[in-house]
Protein backbone atom coordinates (compact mmCIF):
# COMPACT_ATOMS: atom_id res chain seq x y z
CA UNK A 1 0.00 0.00 0.00
CA UNK A 2 3.04 2.18 1.20
CA UNK A 3 4.55 1.94 -2.54
CA UNK A 4 0.72 1.97 -4.70
CA UNK A 5 -0.13 5.14 -2.80
CA UNK A 6 3.09 6.73 -4.34
CA UNK A 7 2.54 5.51 -7.58
CA UNK A 8 -1.08 6.48 -7.59
CA UNK A 9 -2.25 9.14 -4.92
CA UNK A 10 -3.82 8.67 -1.63
CA UNK A 11 -7.80 9.07 -2.57
CA UNK A 12 -7.16 5.83 -5.11
CA UNK A 13 -5.58 3.90 -2.71
CA UNK A 14 -8.26 4.61 0.05
CA UNK A 15 -10.97 3.93 -2.13
CA UNK A 16 -9.67 0.48 -3.28
CA UNK A 17 -8.74 -0.70 0.40
CA UNK A 18 -11.92 0.54 1.86
CA UNK A 19 -14.82 -0.64 -1.42
CA UNK A 20 -12.88 -3.62 -2.72
CA UNK A 21 -9.76 -4.92 -0.74
CA UNK A 22 -10.48 -4.64 3.16
CA UNK A 23 -14.74 -6.34 1.96
CA UNK A 24 -12.97 -9.06 0.31
CA UNK A 25 -10.41 -9.90 2.61
CA UNK A 26 -13.24 -9.77 5.75
CA UNK A 27 -15.28 -12.34 4.26
CA UNK A 28 -12.66 -14.28 2.86
CA UNK A 29 -11.52 -15.02 6.26
CA UNK A 30 -14.48 -15.30 7.69
CA UNK A 31 -15.53 -18.23 5.31
CA UNK A 32 -12.54 -19.95 5.90
CA UNK A 33 -13.09 -19.71 9.79
CA UNK A 34 -17.04 -21.04 9.13
CA UNK A 35 -15.32 -23.85 7.36
CA UNK A 36 -12.98 -25.19 9.68
CA UNK A 37 -15.09 -24.98 12.57
CA UNK A 38 -17.89 -26.83 10.83
CA UNK A 39 -14.99 -29.18 9.48
CA UNK A 40 -11.74 -29.30 11.08
CA UNK A 41 -10.45 -31.27 8.62
CA UNK A 42 -9.95 -28.82 5.93
CA UNK A 43 -7.88 -26.66 8.16
CA UNK A 44 -4.77 -27.87 5.84
CA UNK A 45 -6.02 -25.83 2.67
CA UNK A 46 -8.79 -23.93 4.06
CA UNK A 47 -9.32 -21.42 1.08
CA UNK A 48 -8.99 -23.61 -2.19
CA UNK A 49 -11.17 -26.85 -0.08
CA UNK A 50 -14.53 -24.05 0.16
CA UNK A 51 -14.66 -23.59 -3.45
CA UNK A 52 -17.18 -25.34 -4.86
CA UNK A 53 -16.39 -27.64 -7.74
CA UNK A 54 -17.91 -25.89 -10.43
CA UNK A 55 -15.91 -23.05 -10.27
CA UNK A 56 -12.13 -24.22 -8.73
CA UNK A 57 -10.58 -23.62 -11.58
CA UNK A 58 -11.43 -19.93 -12.86
CA UNK A 59 -10.87 -19.00 -8.73
CA UNK A 60 -7.24 -20.83 -9.16
CA UNK A 61 -6.97 -18.93 -11.82
CA UNK A 62 -7.70 -15.70 -10.56
CA UNK A 63 -5.63 -16.35 -7.24
CA UNK A 64 -2.56 -16.76 -9.54
CA UNK A 65 -3.13 -13.85 -11.23
CA UNK A 66 -3.43 -12.26 -7.66
CA UNK A 67 -0.25 -13.60 -6.76
CA UNK A 68 1.46 -12.32 -9.66
CA UNK A 69 0.21 -8.77 -8.92
CA UNK A 70 0.98 -8.92 -5.38
CA UNK A 71 4.66 -10.30 -6.39
CA UNK A 72 4.96 -6.73 -8.47
CA UNK A 73 3.63 -5.05 -5.38
CA UNK A 74 5.91 -6.00 -2.87
CA UNK A 75 8.57 -5.11 -5.90
CA UNK A 76 7.62 -1.80 -6.21
CA UNK A 77 7.46 -1.26 -2.46
CA UNK A 78 11.00 -2.72 -2.23
CA UNK A 79 12.14 -0.04 -4.41
CA UNK A 80 10.02 2.66 -2.97
CA UNK A 81 11.45 2.02 0.51
CA UNK A 82 15.09 1.33 -0.55
CA UNK A 83 14.84 4.97 -2.24
CA UNK A 84 13.56 6.32 0.25
CA UNK A 85 16.26 5.05 2.98
CA UNK A 86 18.33 6.38 0.13
CA UNK A 87 17.19 9.77 0.40
CA UNK A 88 17.17 9.75 4.68
CA UNK A 89 20.89 8.37 4.13
CA UNK A 90 19.94 5.33 5.91
CA UNK A 91 21.77 3.08 3.42
CA UNK A 92 24.39 3.39 0.61
CA UNK A 93 23.85 5.26 -2.48
CA UNK A 94 22.73 3.10 -5.16
CA UNK A 95 21.52 3.96 -9.00
CA UNK A 96 17.57 4.72 -9.12
CA UNK A 97 15.60 5.62 -12.32
CA UNK A 98 12.75 7.23 -12.50
CA UNK A 99 10.46 5.52 -14.62
CA UNK A 100 7.37 8.63 -14.72
CA UNK A 101 8.52 11.96 -16.09
CA UNK A 102 5.66 13.34 -13.83
CA UNK A 103 5.19 11.31 -10.46
CA UNK A 104 8.23 10.89 -8.57
CA UNK A 105 7.50 7.67 -6.52
CA UNK A 106 7.71 5.45 -9.82
CA UNK A 107 11.24 4.22 -9.26
CA UNK A 108 13.23 1.37 -10.24
CA UNK A 109 16.48 0.03 -8.41
CA UNK A 110 18.60 -2.20 -10.94
CA UNK A 111 20.30 -3.99 -7.90
CA UNK A 112 17.56 -4.35 -5.58
CA UNK A 113 16.00 -6.17 -8.72
CA UNK A 114 18.79 -8.51 -8.88
CA UNK A 115 18.77 -8.75 -5.54
CA UNK A 116 15.83 -10.12 -4.86
CA UNK A 117 15.48 -12.02 -7.82
CA UNK A 118 18.72 -13.71 -5.60
CA UNK A 119 17.55 -14.44 -2.52
CA UNK A 120 14.08 -15.80 -4.23
CA UNK A 121 15.50 -18.27 -5.49
CA UNK A 122 17.58 -18.86 -3.08
CA UNK A 123 14.87 -19.63 -0.69
CA UNK A 124 13.00 -21.65 -2.94
CA UNK A 125 15.38 -23.74 -3.77
CA UNK A 126 16.62 -24.19 0.07
CA UNK A 127 12.94 -24.55 1.50
CA UNK A 128 11.19 -26.87 -1.41
CA UNK A 129 7.83 -26.73 0.69
CA UNK A 130 5.65 -23.76 0.55
CA UNK A 131 4.42 -24.70 3.98
CA UNK A 132 7.81 -23.39 4.97
CA UNK A 133 7.75 -20.70 2.86
CA UNK A 134 4.18 -19.33 4.25
CA UNK A 135 5.53 -19.65 8.37
CA UNK A 136 8.26 -17.18 7.00
CA UNK A 137 6.24 -15.18 5.79
CA UNK A 138 3.26 -15.03 8.36
CA UNK A 139 6.51 -14.06 10.97
CA UNK A 140 7.74 -11.21 8.67
CA UNK A 141 4.27 -9.92 8.35
CA UNK A 142 3.13 -9.86 11.83
CA UNK A 143 6.21 -8.60 12.69
CA UNK A 144 6.20 -5.88 10.68
CA UNK A 145 2.77 -4.76 11.73
CA UNK A 146 3.69 -4.40 14.93
CA UNK A 147 6.91 -2.53 13.87
CA UNK A 148 4.36 -0.33 11.82
CA UNK A 149 1.81 -0.01 14.96
CA UNK A 150 5.30 0.96 17.65
CA UNK A 151 6.27 3.78 14.90
CA UNK A 152 2.89 5.19 14.52
CA UNK A 153 2.34 5.32 18.12
CA UNK A 154 5.76 7.61 17.92
CA UNK A 155 4.28 10.06 15.35
CA UNK A 156 0.78 10.41 16.80
CA UNK A 157 2.79 11.63 20.14
CA UNK A 158 6.01 13.83 18.67
CA UNK A 159 4.07 15.30 15.47
CA UNK A 160 0.76 15.01 15.86
CA UNK A 161 0.67 15.76 19.69
CA UNK A 162 -1.98 13.61 20.29
CA UNK A 163 -3.39 13.01 24.00
CA UNK A 164 -2.21 9.98 26.06
CA UNK A 165 -5.22 8.45 26.27
CA UNK A 166 -5.63 8.52 22.58
CA UNK A 167 -2.69 6.92 22.19
CA UNK A 168 -3.07 4.31 24.54
CA UNK A 169 -6.39 3.35 23.06
CA UNK A 170 -4.76 2.88 19.97
CA UNK A 171 -2.44 0.57 21.38
CA UNK A 172 -4.91 -1.70 23.52
CA UNK A 173 -6.65 -1.89 20.39
CA UNK A 174 -5.25 -2.41 16.91
CA UNK A 175 -1.47 -2.78 18.85
CA UNK A 176 -3.15 -5.78 20.77
CA UNK A 177 -4.40 -7.66 17.99
CA UNK A 178 -1.01 -7.56 16.02
CA UNK A 179 0.87 -8.44 19.29
CA UNK A 180 -1.61 -11.36 19.32
CA UNK A 181 -0.76 -12.38 15.49
CA UNK A 182 3.18 -11.92 15.86
CA UNK A 183 3.07 -14.01 19.37
CA UNK A 184 1.20 -16.99 17.85
CA UNK A 185 3.69 -16.56 14.48
CA UNK A 186 6.32 -17.28 16.79
CA UNK A 187 5.15 -20.75 16.88
CA UNK A 188 6.52 -21.18 13.39
CA UNK A 189 10.03 -20.80 14.68
CA UNK A 190 11.02 -24.15 14.17
CA UNK A 191 9.27 -23.78 10.68
CA UNK A 192 12.19 -22.04 9.24
CA UNK A 193 10.36 -18.50 10.30
CA UNK A 194 13.61 -17.09 12.19
CA UNK A 195 14.73 -16.64 8.41
CA UNK A 196 12.86 -13.85 8.34
CA UNK A 197 14.10 -12.35 11.60
CA UNK A 198 17.64 -13.60 10.29
CA UNK A 199 17.07 -10.99 6.90
CA UNK A 200 15.53 -8.18 9.17
CA UNK A 201 18.50 -7.91 11.82
CA UNK A 202 21.01 -8.54 8.76
CA UNK A 203 19.21 -5.55 6.89
CA UNK A 204 19.05 -3.31 10.14
CA UNK A 205 23.02 -3.96 10.90
CA UNK A 206 23.79 -2.84 7.45
CA UNK A 207 22.02 0.32 8.26
CA UNK A 208 23.26 0.75 11.30
CA UNK A 209 26.80 0.28 10.36
CA UNK A 210 26.42 2.43 7.28
CA UNK A 211 25.11 6.09 9.88
CA UNK A 212 27.68 4.82 12.40
CA UNK A 213 30.56 4.89 9.90
CA UNK A 214 29.55 8.11 8.40
CA UNK A 215 28.56 9.93 11.30
CA UNK A 216 32.53 8.79 12.59
CA UNK A 217 33.85 9.88 8.87
CA UNK A 218 32.30 13.74 8.99
CA UNK A 219 33.35 13.94 12.41
CA UNK A 220 37.06 12.80 11.87
CA UNK A 221 36.79 14.63 7.72
CA UNK A 222 34.47 17.57 7.77
CA UNK A 223 33.20 17.47 4.25
CA UNK A 224 31.85 21.33 4.39
CA UNK A 225 33.50 24.68 5.27
CA UNK A 226 30.78 27.69 6.55
CA UNK A 227 30.14 30.37 3.71
CA UNK A 228 32.10 33.13 5.25
CA UNK A 229 35.49 31.05 5.16
CA UNK A 230 34.95 29.71 1.44
CA UNK A 231 34.69 33.62 -0.01
CA UNK A 232 37.84 34.43 2.39
CA UNK A 233 39.07 31.56 0.65
CA UNK A 234 38.32 32.88 -2.94
CA UNK A 235 39.60 36.43 -2.19
CA UNK A 236 42.75 35.16 -1.30
CA UNK A 237 43.17 32.96 -4.27
CA UNK A 238 41.68 35.03 -6.81
CA UNK A 239 44.37 34.92 -9.22
CA UNK A 240 44.57 30.91 -8.99
CA UNK A 241 41.36 30.88 -10.25
CA UNK A 242 40.15 29.25 -13.66
CA UNK A 243 37.42 30.81 -14.53
CA UNK A 244 34.97 28.98 -17.62
CA UNK A 245 32.29 30.55 -20.09
CA UNK A 246 29.86 28.00 -18.69
CA UNK A 247 27.01 27.04 -15.30
CA UNK A 248 27.88 23.65 -13.47
CA UNK A 249 25.64 22.55 -11.11
CA UNK A 250 26.85 20.11 -8.19
CA UNK A 251 23.97 18.62 -6.08
CA UNK A 252 24.84 17.86 -2.40
CA UNK A 253 22.63 17.32 0.78
CA UNK A 254 24.68 20.08 2.78
CA UNK A 255 22.78 22.73 4.26
CA UNK A 256 22.32 25.91 2.71
CA UNK A 257 24.41 27.91 4.52
CA UNK A 258 27.66 25.65 4.43
CA UNK A 259 29.57 24.75 1.17
CA UNK A 260 30.77 21.14 0.24
CA UNK A 261 33.95 20.26 -0.11
CA UNK A 262 34.55 18.96 -3.59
Amino acid sequence: MYADMGHFGRRPMQLAWLVVAMPSLVLNYLGQCALILEDPSTKSNPFFLMIPQKVFWVVFVLATVATVIASQALISGSFSLISQAVALGYVPRMKIHHTSPTIYGQVYLPIINWLLIVLCIILVVSFQHSSDLASMYGLAVSSNMVGTSIVLMLVMKHVWHWKPWKIGLYGCTILLVDMSLFVASLEKMASFAWVSLLFGAFFTAIMHIWITCRAELASRAPTTIKLDQFSIALEDNTNRLTYIDAVGIFLDSTPIEDVPVV
